[in-house]
């Protein structure tokens, strides 16, 4: 397909949602991407290469750069696209990210990188490789529309986390202050 281009370029892992860049779009469609710092999950395995990954789709697309000095990976966020990011505590708030950053310059960081309004905290991921990405349980299906993960067996680990989020799920507003939908 000539509308494919395949590029090359050095790596450790291969999970380019977390260590790739993170595109945006402003109001005259003028593409622009963030390249946050990645640390391979808070340190666990080799990262320099998949650092550079960022800024290497940036500048391939020809799209403005920012760069981001926070550690942050694509699956510790979710956007509506309007203004609203869902993230977990247990991921963002980890000593393994960014120990000398409190919980205001993240999310001051945040709202200065991709233009956010509202923030909704979960407390908890499930996945322990990532150290609880939000994406591993809930996303935004449109805006104000949230798909969480949830769990009935009151013997499974991780009931109590998932009812805990589904709780501040139900207790959220959007960046209009409109509830959200789960």
């Amino acid at each position: 397909n000539p509308e494919i281009e395949i590029l090359t370029t050095p790596i450790n892992d291969c999970w380019a949602r977390d260590s790739g860049a993170i595109f945006l779009l402003n109001d005259q469609f003028q593409l622009a991407g963030v390249d946050s710092d990645f640390n391979s999950w808070g340190y666990k395995t080799n990262f320099e290469l998949d650092n550079q990954v960022g800024k290497f789709m940036i500048e391939h697309c020809d799209a403005k750069y920012f760069e981001n000095k926070m550690v942050l990976e694509g699956g510790s966020i979710h956007v509506d696209g309007r203004g609203t990011l869902l993230t977990t505590e247990q991921c963002l708030l980890n000593d393994n990210r960014n120990p000398g950053l409190s919980k205001e310059q993240i999310e001051k960081n945040l709202r200065d990188f991709f233009g956010i309004k509202k923030i909704i905290w979960l407390k908890y991921g499930i996945d322990e490789g990532t150290d609880g990405h939000v994406d591993n349980v809930a996303c935004f299906t449109k805006p104000r529309t949230i798909m969480a993960m949830t769990c009935m067996d009151k013997q499974d680990p991780y009931y109590d986390r998932l009812n805990e989020n589904l709780e501040t799920l139900r207790l959220a507003t959007d960046c209009s202050g409109q509830p959200i939908e789960i």
